[in-house]
Order: structure tokens, then C-alpha cells, then sequence
């Protein structure tokens, strides 16, 4: 089962920022309306892919093949920053209002959550 995470505010008091182990099952968080970043690190040996997904938006009438998930790739040895702006795209109504993360692979991935 997915890890529920929370989205950290920072402010300027200098707060340590959290940072999350990916799950192998996967992550879910709730992305503020204004948006958030998501700051990805993959301390493995190999690329991975995050891919968010989108359960809201519908497929064009007639089209072949349709996924609307937006996918990271993640080199080794790096880290990765992005931010997700259309909180009602990928927040699922269906899983209490939370957006979900899967990962390719999880080994030595760690992520960041900032509104």
C-alpha cells in the first residue's frame, strides 16, 4: 500500500526539510491548490522513473491510446526538481484527494515535498 506523505511549508525559520524514502508501492500527498515542488534524488545505480499519475483528465474522442501521467526520469547519482501546478489535474477525489507517485525502481530514491 502506498505512503501518505505531507507537503512541507517552509518559512524563515530554517526548518530541516523532510525527506522521504520512496516506497516501493508507490507515495501519495495532497498538492496544495497554489502547487508544489517535488524534488526527486536517486542515489542507485541506474536511471528511474517517476511517473504522477492523472486520473481526472479524459481521453479525446477517438484516440487510440491515451495516458495523461507525467513521467520523470531520474539519472543515477542525481536529483531532480519539479514543480506541479494543477492540484485538481492529479489530486484523486477517489483516494481521499491525494495524488500518487510510482516508482520505476525505489532503491536509493529519496524525494522532498515544498509548497
Amino acid at each position: 500500500m502506498p505512503t501518505t506523505r505531507t507537503v512541507q511549508t517552509p518559512s524563515l525559520t530554517a526548518a530541516a526539510p523532510t525527506v522521504f524514502t520512496a516506497d516501493g508501492t508507490g507515495d501519495k500527498f495532497r498538492i496544495p491548490d497554489s502547487g508544489c515542488f517535488m524534488r526527486i534524488t536517486n542515489g542507485g545505480g541506474a536511471s528511474i522513473t517517476a511517473t504522477l499519475d492523472d486520473p481526472t483528465s479524459v481521453s479525446p474522442e477517438g484516440a487510440q491510446s491515451w495516458n495523461p501521467d507525467v513521467q520523470w526520469t531520474v539519472p543515477n547519482g542525481t536529483s531532480r526538481i519539479v514543480r506541479i501546478a494543477d492540484a485538481k489535474r492529479f489530486n484523486n477525489a477517489a483516494v481521499d484527494g491525494l495524488a500518487s507517485v510510482a516508482w520505476s525502481s525505489a532503491t536509493s530514491v529519496t524525494f522532498e515535498l515544498y509548497s
